[in-house]
Order: structure tokens, then sequence, then C-alpha cells
């Protein structure tokens, strides 16, 4: 530490994949002054790559005094010849100089450690363990066998399978384990379309009455799902993949979600993947022969994600009522039928009911989609039918096109008429006018006379016309109240793609630090999506629903008063949406009082919303709540 009390600290080394970064905090205290000046050189002093970046600057206290603590970020590359990090201040009480140097070793082991840290769930080579040690034990299936047996309004429950030349272990594998299942009221429909006797010669041991076999002429994915649909009786109609299966308390907790939802429309839950050990049998399910790997943890409904990809998939059950009001997929969408059906369903109204639970297990071999999407070139173009189909219904204008990655989507609205109807409101959170940052967006959202509104925290960049049109986009859809861009910090990297709240209020920034190339937990990163809350750097939103909601709640004085105002338009059916297709920049300069105030918002947030204490309702229950990169708690032990 040099004199006066400056002191440089390594926060971490991040990558964009173009350039390395070095994260550093510079603190001084407050009464010292001056203005902060940082240089770079390698350790040989050859130059870095480029000049260091101003972040953030908070004024906080520390050990009891008042201190301004300003995070950088230093570009750099070279890293086996390290780094010297040169910090110097002119002016205020005196002239004070600081270094931080990094040995080539130390600047790998950083990137490495940062790797590990920002790892999701999806690549946890630890996730087959967690899967087997979390399913439903036997003492736990005995038990919902009894139960089920003693509920008078169980729903029939239909299972359509189309099948065309599946391999026979695979084919013995589904069906045993829809037959394991704990809840007995079923029946599954096999609509047979293969060459030969395959599928017969599969299940000539099977005598139960619940399997029924329709041979049918090859009509295509979607021509013999219809018949599956047409043959089945149930209540419920779910539809199951040849070559996948299911965990044996899948179909009871799907009956148990009907019974707490009556009348409810579409079901799904959380999957995962399954590939056979190499030596392993296909049949060797129940020895344990391959292992589970990248879980999606859905945490509900979200219709943003589902725009951009299928991320309902498995899997998927629909009412008997939404069935028959729903005109069939037609054979263009072949490969996409269930996600045609997910939004018809959707759209009948019934509402929508999720099971956190891992239950359907998508299997992972060289022939099919979740491992080679490019055999089936016709999937993508059947999904963007179906996605532009159910905007064209909603009487949407816009075009679907191809998403970033395989089976994802971009939809470009139509809003030039909207972009000239927009008011852009600018809040600062400097207090000299005696007014808090939520009086000054209250007051200007009242004086608009524009239908929509964007607020924009005084240090955020200028949006561009194509991030207005993003956002204004989202909006002509009922079912958003609140649209956002991801948060870029001054370095390019990721402040937060969507705030998940914590317990007491606190508010975690998601996929903070991770690079916008990354393709993020469930592609978050490329796909927009829903979550709880935004902070307040750049939101837009109906000026309707802002005023009919009651606007910002005045005994907020900070922006954590915009995610109080998330949920409650949630509360009232508008989710809020974070798009990561254009980023705002943002380089925060927060006073001490501010802090205070944030930490008094943070406690009246959680006093307001009890419901949080429960979980954060954009997050799958079996995740940590605490950090910002979808991972299971286990996953830090």
């Amino acid at each position: 530490m040099a004199g006066d009390g400056l002191r440089l600290e390594l926060e971490g080394v991040r990558t964009d994949y173009e350039r390395k970064l070095a994260r550093v905090r510079c603190s001084q205290p407050a009464a010292s002054g001056g203005e902060t000046r940082l240089s770079a050189t390698t350790r040989t002093i050859l130059p870095a790559l480029d000049s260091p970046v101003l972040l953030e600057s908070d004024l906080c206290e520390l050990d009891g005094r008042e201190t301004v603590v300003e995070r950088w970020s230093v570009p750099f590359d070279r890293s086996q010849l390290g780094l010297r990090v040169s910090c110097r201040v002119r002016g205020g009480a005196s002239s004070r100089r600081e270094r931080l140097v990094l040995s080539g070793a130390e600047c790998r082991s950083g990137l490495a450690t940062w790797f590990e840290e920002r790892r999701n769930c999806q690549n946890w080579d630890g996730y087959d363990g967690w899967m087997r040690a979390h399913r439903a034990d036997d003492a736990e299936l005995a038990r919902q066998r009894e139960e089920a047996a003693t509920w008078d309004d169980a729903p029939l429950l239909s299972l359509v399978c189309p099948t065309f030349n599946t391999p026979e272990p695979y084919l013995r594998a589904m069906v045993g384990s829809v037959l394991a299942q704990t809840y007995a009221r079923f029946e599954l429909v096999v609509v047979d379309a293969s060459e030969g006797d395959r599928v017969r010669r599969a299940l000539a041991g099977c005598d139960d009455p619940r399997v029924r076999v329709v041979p049918v002429e090859n009509a295509g994915i979607a021509g013999n799902t219809n018949r599956g649909i047409a043959e089945a009786t149930g209540d419920y109609v779910g539809f199951l993949d040849h070559d996948d299966f299911l965990e044996p308390d899948c179909l009871f907790r799907y009956a148990e979600a009907i019974r707490a939802n009556p009348g409810c429309d579409l079901l799904f839950c959380n999957e995962d993947m399954w590939e056979d050990d190499a030596a392993g049998s296909p049949d060797a399910l129940a020895d344990g022969a391959g292992r589970y790997f990248g879980p999606k943890f859905k945490a509900g409904w979200d219709l943003a994600r589902l725009l951009d990809g299928n991320v309902v998939c498995h899997m998927l059950m629909v009412s008997r009522a939404a069935i028959e009001a729903s005109e069939r997929t037609p054979g263009e969408l072949s490969g996409a039928q269930d996600y045609d059906l997910t939004f018809k369903a959707y759209e009948h109204g019934g509402g929508v009911a999720f099971v956190p639970r891992m239950l359907y297990h998508w299997r992972s071999h060289e022939h099919s989609s979740a491992t080679n999407m490019g055999d089936k070139p016709y999937l993508l173009e059947a999904g963007r039918r179906a996605v532009a189909g159910f905007l064209a219904r909603r009487g949407v204008a816009c075009e679907v096109g191809p998403g970033t990655y395989d089976l994802t989507y971009r939809t470009r609205f139509d809003v030039e008429r909207e972009l000239e109807r927009v008011a852009v409101i600018r809040a600062s959170h400097e207090d000299g006018d005696g007014r808090t940052w939520v009086e000054r967006v209250n007051d200007a959202v009242a004086r608009a006379s524009w239908p929509y509104v964007v607020v924009l925290d005084a240090d955020a960049g200028e949006p561009s016309r194509d991030l207005l049109r993003v956002l204004l986009g989202y909006l002509q859809l009922p079912e958003f109240g609140v649209a956002a861009p991801v948060v870029l910090e001054a370095d390019g990297l990721v402040s937060s793609c969507g705030l998940s709240l914590a317990a007491d209020g606190s508010r975690v920034r998601m996929s903070r630090g991770l690079a916008p190339a990354d393709t993020g937990y469930m592609q978050f990163l490329q796909c927009a999506h829903v979550a709880s809350a935004v902070p307040g750097t750049c939101l837009a939103f109906r000026r309707e629903d802002f005023v009919a909601a009651g606007g910002l709640d005045a005994r907020f004085s900070t922006e954590v008063a915009v995610a109080d105002l998330c949920l409650r338009l949630r509360g009232r059916g508008m989710a809020t949406v974070v798009e990561p297709y254009e980023g705002i920049v943002h380089v925060p300069r927060v006073g001490l009082g501010q802090a205070r105030a944030t930490a008094r918002d943070e406690a009246l947030l959680a006093e307001l919303h009890p419901e949080i204490a429960w979980g954060d309702p954009c997050l799958d229950p079996a995740l940590a709540r605490e950090g910002a990169y979808y991972q299971l708690p286990e996953m830090s032990s």
C-alpha cells in the first residue's frame, strides 16, 4: 500500500475471447482528492494492449472513513509475459503512486479460476451424480402409488409416441419407463410408421392393455402425431419421443399439477439429456450404463424465450379442451409439431402449469436432434413457421428469421410508427434539486404525452434506434410490461442480463462478467427471456400500464423501485423481458448517500414482496439464489 491510503488490488481476470481483461480496484480516502490515472505494460515493459477503462466509481465507507473505490478494466494479451499496472493520483492532498504486478502464471491462473466460477449447471461435470442423488427414491415412489390410488378425480393421461425404425433397445427402454410410472391411469399410444416388424418384436413381451400400437402409413412426424392425438382418449395428451425415457414419478407429478390447477391447458417440466456409455447397452438404463448431462431448469413459463426457440419442449402435455379447439399442425411444420401445439395450447387461455422437477430424459445419439441438428435442416424452417404463425394470429407485424444458434429464432417487429411515439427520459441520482430518482422519473412520465416511455439512467450511454426498435417490439405483446436490454460495462462485458431477487431484497446481476458472445445459461445471452426485474439503467414500458400500476412507489428513492414495479406488473399478468441483441453501456458513479438509500430500499422491497422469500419467480427452485450463473448449490461445495 502506498502513502495516504492508496490501494490497488486485482479483482480478477476475464476475457471476451478477443482480449484478456484484468479487472482491478483502486481505493483511496475521499479526503485525499485527486484524479486517478492508470497505465499498463507487460512485466517486460511491452505495451499491454490498450488503455485502461473506468468501469465504476463508488463513494463508500470503509474502516470508518469515506473512501473512493474505482473499478478499472485493463486489456492485455501476451499473458505469458505477465502484467504491470501502475496507478497514479495527481492533485488533492499530494501526488501518490501504487503498482500491481502479476506474473504470467498468475494471469493464466486467474483466467482459469474465472472459467470455473462462471460454470453453469448445464456444463457441470458433477450433474450426473446430482441427478442420481435427487431423483425420487423407492420410499417416495411407493408413497406416490398409495396416494394416487386414493384420488377420485384422477385424470386419464395419454402419451402419444410416433415411431419410425426405432432401434429396439431404445423402444424397450421408452416403453419400460412408461410402464414403471407410479401413476397408473394412463395410456401409451405408439403410432408406428416403421418398415418391417421391429416394433412388434420389441413389444412382443408387453401385454399391458394400456399400451396400444397403431400401424400407419408414414405421413411425416406431424401427420403421425396428429393420428396419435385422434387415437388418444385421455383428458390430457402428452408427447414422448421414441428414443427418450421418463422418470418413474413423471405422470404422478403431472396429475398432481392438474389437480392443483384445474382447467390448465399446458404442462411441462425440466429436462436433461442421457448418453449411453460406449461399452454400455441401451437396455441397461437401470444399471446406470451412461450419464445424465445438459440439464435445463426452466423456472416456468417464459414467452419471450419461447419466441426465440422451443424452451418448453419436453415433456409437453396439453388438455383435451385445447386440442379440440386448435387446428392440427400441417405437414410443413413436421419436426416442430410440439412447438406449434405449445403456442396453440397457450392461446386457448386455460393457463400453464410448470412442474419444477427433472422428469424427462432426452437421449443423445448420433441420429437424434439432441446431438446433430445439421442432419435435419427442415427443423429450423418448421420452427420459424410455428413462431411466425403464432405472431400472425396475434396480429403482430414482424419478420421471423434464424437466431445465432441451432433452432433459435430472432423476431424483428415492425414498429416504425411506434418509434415516433416514444418519450425518452433521463434521470439522475444526484439530489441537488431535493428530489429522489424515483420522484424525477414519476414527474417526467406524468408530463410525457406519448404512449411509450424509455427511462435511462444519467450514466447510461445513448440508446440507438435499433435498441429502441427492439424494446418497443416486445411491448406490442400485452404479456410484457417492461422491456430492457442487456447492460454492458465500459469494457464490453456484461453488467447484467436481468436481475434475480434474493430473500432480503438484494438484487443479483445475472451473467455478470460474461462476454456477450457467450451462449449463457439456456442461451440467455443470445435469446430474449423473462426476468424478475431489471436495473434502472434502461427500461421501456407502455405509459398506460405505468400509470395504471401507480407509477414508481415513492417510498423508494433509488432504482430498486424498478424491481418493485416489475413485480407489481407481473402480478397484473405482465412480465419483464430482457433482450440481448442490442446492449447499452453503463458507467455508474455511486455516492455514499445513494449506497445507503439502496440498502434501505432493498429492505423495503423484501417487506413489500414477502413472496420472494420463497424463491425468485424466474429462477428454478433447484438453483442457488445467491449466484449470477445459474448453478446448483452443490457446485460450490
